[in-house]
């Protein structure tokens, strides 16, 4: 996770808890016995940050946005369609495309949706539509920022 779940701010410890409390717990309401009779308290936490990694990996967006001639820049802006559209062409999927704001539209980040059949340790996600719940926060322009 050091090399692949930064924060943009703030400690590595702080951000990973965020995301254990905000999206991993989902995961940890699964029955013990989803992990065999071998189960020890708090197995679920590593299964689900080494599957988060895991789909990141295999999500190369700075790639797929670079294939579209979207890339970091000072002076250059893009539309919300042409991000969503690069991911689209790249993945065969809708994702949600996700601006700071509160910095005019800098790019932030991008959500990817699955569902997820069979268990988090060796279940197949599925690519599935964002739907309404997760709007795109990007207005006209977007700002792809280098890091």
């Amino acid at each position: 996770m050091s090399e692949y779940w930064k924060p943009n701010s703030g400690t590595d410890d702080h951000f990973w808890a965020h995301e254990w409390s905000k999206h991993g717990t989902c995961v940890s309401t699964m029955q013990p016995k989803c992990y065999g009779y071998k189960y020890e308290r708090g197995e679920e936490v590593p299964a689900y940050f080494q599957k988060a990694v895991d789909l990141f990996k295999g999500l190369d967006t700075y790639q797929f946005l670079e294939a579209a001639g979207i890339t970091p820049s000072e002076t250059s802006q893009y539309t919300c369609s042409q991000v969503e559209a690069a991911i689209k062409d790249a993945t065969g999927f809708d994702a949600t495309v996700m601006c700071d704001t509160r910095k005019k539209g800098e790019l932030r980040e991008v959500y990817y949706h699955f569902n997820v059949i069979g268990t988090l340790q060796d279940g197949r996600f599925v690519h599935t539509d964002p739907g309404e719940s997760n709007p795109p926060s990007c207005g006209a322009l977007i700002d792809n920022l280098p890091s």
